[in-house]
């Protein structure tokens, strides 16, 4: 990690920064006064590198997980997918995602996350719920909607 120059004034972590970004357009319509329609097209640049959004209340339970808590959250986060509330984990997936060989560590790790209120059993093996009060991916308003 690059040492910070103060008397620059400027993040060190910021030099090099290369942010994948792809053209979106949006196409939308609108109804004239007297009559008729126009179209208006709105190009945008956007962010393509996936991300999670992680509201505040979640950096609490971080700091009070215990260690397979933390490896099995960052497991279901990588695992996790747009505008769901649902996330499967097998043990091979936590292994891949981890290199944690462990079925035990996995175990107490889900077990961690659900007293803590972060993911649920959803009574099928290796499905779970997660709270999108404490993070999610896409917005929760379209999975509302949609849900």
């Amino acid at each position: 990690m690059p040492k910070s120059d103060l008397s620059s004034g400027q993040n060190p972590l910021l030099r090099g920064l290369k942010i994948p970004v792809q053209r979106r357009q949006r196409f939308r319509s609108a109804n004239m006064a007297g009559g008729g329609s126009v179209r208006m097209v709105s190009d945008t640049r956007v962010d393509v590198e996936p991300y999670i959004k992680v509201y505040v209340p979640m950096l609490d339970l971080i700091a009070k997980m215990s260690d397979p808590g933390r490896k099995v959250l960052s497991a279901v986060m990588r695992k996790l997918e747009p505008h769901s509330d649902v996330v499967v984990l097998t043990l091979r997936e936590f292994v891949e995602i981890t290199g944690v060989n462990s079925a035990s560590t996995m175990s107490k790790g889900v077990d961690n996350l659900e007293e803590l209120g972060v993911i649920c059993r959803t009574g099928r093996r290796g499905r779970y719920y997660i709270n999108p009060c404490l993070f999610f991916n896409g917005s929760r308003l379209k999975m509302l909607e949609h849900g």
